[in-house]
């Protein structure tokens, strides 16, 4: 038997296995807010709002507006009951800008345990972000500690009704562990081609 027909299809499967231990990503909740304007926003999103149109869909975007104190949240939607399920890395990204923003506007994205209370800001594990324009900035941030199951929200503090913000392509994801770990891995993968390289010694000589 040709040595290429027993040792190269042994690479290519000792390849594939260890390329299949590495970490892919999973995505856990993701939201366009793709939909048709409303005072609703949907797909499980909690509100906290003055008004019925301060946490809404306008333009395809989730938007918070308006001002209720400075001792809490102006507006805020919540996402509840996300879980980890055994993910790791586990971060989110979403894009946003400021609408008629002063120096003193922020806008926040928290996380913390499933079931905080999501009046009680000091207890979750917050970002904070400010701007004075109205252009879009792209965010990252990663769950440290994220308990596996968690919530998440956001949530702004203004000073005027008409300011506020708007969010787009809001994705929660993770990484799947690798199976086998990478150096277990590769002992398997030296094994199996020096066991398929024997084999194909022993045909030879039979031959």
């Amino acid at each position: 038997m040709d040595m290429r027909n027993t040792v190269f299809p042994g690479i290519t499967a000792a390849f594939l296995m260890v390329a299949a231990g590495a970490a892919q990503a999973a995505t856990i909740f993701a939201d366009d807010f793709n939909r048709p304007a409303g005072n609703s926003v949907g797909n499980g999103w909690a509100e906290r709002e003055s008004e019925a149109d301060d946490v809404a869909i306008f333009a395809d975007r989730l938007r918070l507006r308006d001002f209720v104190s400075d001792a809490l949240p102006s507006a805020s939607a919540l996402q509840t009951g996300l879980t980890g399920g055994g993910l790791v890395n586990i971060s989110v990204s979403f894009d946003w800008r400021g609408i008629n923003l002063e120096s003193d506007d922020r806008f926040y994205f928290g996380w913390a345990a499933a079931g905080t209370d999501a009046l009680a800001v000091d207890l979750w594990t917050n970002t904070g972000f400010n701007s004075t324009d109205d252009q879009w900035r792209s965010a990252t941030i990663s769950l440290a500690s994220v308990p596996n199951l968690f919530d998440v929200m956001f949530w702004s503090k203004v000073s005027q009704r008409s300011e506020g913000f708007a969010i787009d392509n809001f994705t929660v994801s993770g990484d799947v562990p690798a199976p086998v770990p990478l150096p277990a891995a590769g002992w398997l993968m030296l094994a199996g081609i020096g066991g398929l390289a024997a084999a194909g010694r022993r045909r030879r000589r039979a031959g």
